[in-house]
């Protein structure tokens, strides 16, 4: 009966890696994605296992060939770190079982939800600057300037 059991499972087993492997095989199926997906989560980890601690947090890999691996950066510094470092990378990634990876691209892919809001204040000035450049653009010649210096002037405390 046991015996039974374990042919059973041995079957089940086989049929559904059969299933699986037809899932890889579909040219334009979810298994390609799916295993593309796999792939490049266990390249990432790789990845940040190799790489310096301060760049891992800038960096993912991206895309990747036999013979290539396509970081993706937020910026370009975090880029030119890379290709500063690319050999040392290679040799450490390469020792983690990639040995025909023979070259690193760079992408620079800015973040996305990254909003830059400058707000600008303007501090007042305090009583005795705003006096002096008031006196100062009534000395003033060209006339754009003296306005300008007026306007910076009425900035008083």
């Amino acid at each position: 009966m046991y015996d039974l059991v374990l042919n059973l499972i041995e079957i089940h087993m086989n049929s559904a890696k059969h299933i699986g492997a037809h899932l890889q095989a579909a040219s334009s199926g979810i298994g390609d994605i799916t295993a593309k997906k796999e792939q490049l989560n266990l390249l990432n980890q790789l990845w940040q296992e190799s790489a310096p601690p301060d760049i891992r947090s800038h960096t993912r890999v991206i895309n990747y060939t036999a013979s290539q691996i396509i970081i993706g950066t937020d910026s370009p510094v975090w880029g030119s770190r890379i290709r500063y470092q690319s050999s040392q990378l290679l040799k450490g990634l390469r020792c983690q079982g990639l040995p025909t990876l023979r070259s690193i691209k760079i992408r620079v892919i800015p973040p996305q939800d990254r909003e830059v809001k400058v707000k600008r204040t303007i501090e007042p000035l305090s009583a005795e600057t705003a006096s002096t450049l008031e006196e100062v653009a009534k000395t003033i010649k060209y006339k754009p300037l003296a306005r300008a210096l007026l306007r910076l002037g009425r900035h008083r405390e």
